[in-house]
């Protein structure tokens, strides 16, 4: 009852949480980056369950690696084609 009051379902909402889920900041210390990648999920999962809607593991991939410190961003491309999931 005290959720739906104070964390409604809105469209507005939902903008916002997508805005961070595509637009996160990672750290550029690696020592952090495993922390701040586990929090993201946390929130695409959060804006998953606000919505009902599906962010594309393809998607997950590409910010993630966009977002990610250069030697993992690099890491992560030379991966890519061995893997299908995010």
């Amino acid at each position: 009852m005290l959720r739906r009051r104070y964390d409604p379902k809105t469209k507005t909402r939902g903008l916002a949480r997508l805005s961070k889920v595509i637009n996160p900041t990672f750290p550029s210390e690696l020592h952090l980056l495993l922390d701040a990648i586990i929090q993201w999920e946390k929130e695409v999962l959060d804006y998953e369950s606000l919505t009902g809607e599906k962010i594309a593991e393809t998607i997950k991939c590409a910010v993630l690696t966009e977002k990610s410190p250069e030697e993992v961003k690099t890491y992560l491309l030379l991966q890519a084609g061995n893997s299908l999931d995010y």
